[in-house]
């Protein structure tokens, strides 16, 4: 059995297939891409809008990115808590071994911010001072 020759119009019918086929993959394709475009924009619009990542090159301050003696920059930093300002321990209650009061209190907090440096050590004592 010989094989039927294509027509021209048969040849058609052929290419207008593959046409409509590539042309639904390239609508598939443009809705994917639509789709991740979408996701990009709003990944950068929340770190450009909302967090001020993508946008802002911060600029240390000088005080942070100037040498120390050693050759060494940093902040000094320190946290102070739990210091049960107020409370009262007696002698008698801890078999005299210790004590506490507002008194002893201040004396440990002025010699604690005495040893350092600065601005904010004179702001502390003058809260401290506040706080008797």
């Amino acid at each position: 059995m010989a094989a039927t020759k294509k027509t021209d119009a048969d040849r058609l019918q052929d290419a207008m297939l593959i046409i409509n086929q590539k042309n639904a993959e390239i609508a598939a394709q443009r809705k994917t891409i639509i789709a991740l475009q979408k996701s990009d924009d709003t990944a950068r619009i929340i770190r450009e809008n909302i967090y001020k990542i993508a946008a802002y090159d911060p600029e240390p301050p000088e005080w942070l990115v100037r040498e120390g003696v050693s050759g060494h920059r940093g902040t000094p930093a320190t946290i102070w808590s739990d210091w049960h300002y107020g409370e009262v321990v007696r002698k008698s209650e801890v078999g005299g071994v210790n004590e506490f009061n507002k008194e002893i209190a201040a004396r440990r907090i002025k010699r604690l911010t005495i040893s350092g440096h600065g601005p904010t050590l004179t702001v502390a004592l003058e809260k401290i001072a506040v706080l008797r």
